[in-house]
């Protein structure tokens, strides 16, 4: 874990596109840090997720740890409700991503609306990529960090893609 991330007090977010590696990131932070462990559909990207994170909040509970791509269309509802929220934003070669969202089948029981899924893959992984870059751009450099995902190999949670055989689509857990 970088030494930067060591000091980070919570509520932490780790965002970035989907299959960009925000799961494990979330759980190598909870790992190493201690912090609880939640993902997106527990959280979402709401005024509901501010109330919940703000309950946490009032009960002490501040070092947890969420997994959320989507709250980079609402990151700075959550910034300025939520005193020391810190964004981490995974950064992930384009076609590794879109590689891996077919390797997976993501979002499969969608794809027959699409009348061009490989160009939606493409804009889709752009287009989150840029909502990435607008939360740099807009929030304070001490409320963000970016993390490459190849920056992730030497951790003991990593997983080697050769080794990613019958997972879900979480990536960290098998069937």
């Amino acid at each position: 874990m970088e030494g930067d991330l060591l000091n980070k007090k919570g509520p932490i977010i780790v965002t970035g596109c989907q299959r960009s590696g925000t799961t494990i990131m979330t759980k190598m932070i909870c790992n190493d840090l201690g912090f609880s462990f939640h993902q997106d559909d527990e959280f979402q990207p709401s005024l509901e997720g501010i109330k919940q994170i703000k309950l946490f909040i009032k009960h002490g509970i501040t070092n947890i740890a969420i997994q959320s791509p989507l709250i980079l269309y609402t990151y700075d509802d959550f910034y300025y409700s939520i005193p020391g929220i810190h964004f981490i934003g995974m950064k992930r070669d384009k076609q590794d991503i879109i590689n891996s969202m077919r390797r997976v089948r993501w979002m499969e029981e969608v794809q027959q609306y699409f009348w061009n899924w490989e160009k939606y893959l493409e804009a889709h992984v752009s287009h989150m990529n840029a909502l990435w870059e607008g939360l740099k751009t807009n929030l304070p450099t001490e409320a963000w960090t970016e993390i490459e995902y190849q920056s992730l190999e030497s951790h003991p949670l990593f997983i080697t893609k050769d080794l990613r055989t019958n997972f879900t689509i979480r990536q960290t857990e098998t069937y």
